[in-house]
């Protein structure tokens, strides 16, 4: 089997020969609203994530009290 990288590197050289097209403002608007949109619907779903993995905790801790006998409820 043969050993090596498939990726064969990037020039300076190469960058700056490149030409770049940029997009009118206009669709860079939409694109940022759009982009903007799916960042906050992230984020809230992170917090959600968050909440639930402190509902977890909390009802995995509760599950497993211990009764005045020291055996353990379920």
């Amino acid at each position: 089997m043969a050993g090596g990288s498939i990726f064969k590197g990037i020039r300076i050289s190469e960058l700056e020969e490149m030409k770049i097209i940029k997009p009118p403002k206009a669709i860079l608007e939409l694109f940022n609203a759009r982009v903007a949109d799916i960042y906050m619907q992230k984020e809230e779903l992170f917090k959600e994530n968050e909440k639930l993995r402190e509902y977890i905790d909390f009802f995995t801790a509760t599950a497993y009290k211990w009764t005045s006998d020291d055996s353990i409820v379920q």
